[in-house]
């Protein structure tokens, strides 16, 4: 199932019937696509999170044959997707947006208020005090456990990870963001809405742009 894509387009009645009517006819064209669940299974092991078969095929035949402008779009750092896809030449915009890797190969990196990196590290060194960090992983500005694989230890995770957020003295600016198969504490002002938003402002005029992400959300047991 597909969450969190808008099936409806502004000011129009006919949703996605109408996106695919127009879409012979528009000035420019962009595929955002998500990576873990959409282009690729969900793992335990995000390293060998390879792409479903002939993804790859399919994405380079875009890329050759059409003007279509490919985008990926993950919480993953830039820099992963290449190796995973086997393909070069594709803007991918990484870690919630903090991240840009740009067909060139040239990497742009948001500044992060330092105020905010020293409470991701807080929350990594209590990460640590919990026992939790052998499924910890750090980012440009943020810091996941995951549990994937061993959902029996999940609702445990839970709890320390609801103590951990309780604990952080300055989190105003932070998000507590569960995934399918984990929580990521990351800095609140920037998400994958924001990539969205900057390929749309590059692209020109009558732009049919679609962002194609796969989610499955963690119930929560409970909360505070």
């Amino acid at each position: 199932m597909l969450h969190g894509v808008s099936t409806e387009l502004p000011g129009q009645s006919g949703g996605i019937t109408e996106f695919l009517s127009r879409l012979s006819k528009a000035r420019s064209r962009a595929l955002l696509l998500d990576y873990d669940g959409t282009l690729a299974p969900f793992t335990s092991t995000p390293a060998q999170a390879h792409p479903y078969p002939e993804v790859s095929d399919i994405l380079r035949c875009i890329q050759r044959e059409t003007d279509t402008r490919l985008v990926i779009v993950t919480g993953r750092h830039a820099c992963d997707i290449p190796g995973l896809l086997g393909l070069t030449g594709i803007d991918i915009w990484g870690c919630h947006a903090l991240e840009r890797l740009r067909p060139d190969g040239s990497n742009e990196i948001a500044r992060v208020d330092p105020r905010l990196l020293a409470a991701i590290e807080t929350a990594g060194h209590l990460i640590t005090c919990e026992g939790l960090a052998h499924l910890a992983e750090r980012k440009t500005a943020s810091i996941a456990v995951h549990w994937r694989g061993h959902e029996e230890i999940s609702e445990h995770v839970v709890q320390r990870m609801l103590r951990i957020w309780s604990l952080i003295p300055d989190r105003a600016d932070l998000r507590f963001a569960p995934f399918d198969g984990g929580i990521e504490i990351r800095v609140a002002n920037r998400d994958k809405g924001d990539a969205v938003r900057s390929i749309f402002r590059e692209m020109e005029p009558e732009v049919a742009m679609a962002y194609l992400a796969t989610t499955q959300p963690m119930k929560m047991h409970s909360e505070r």
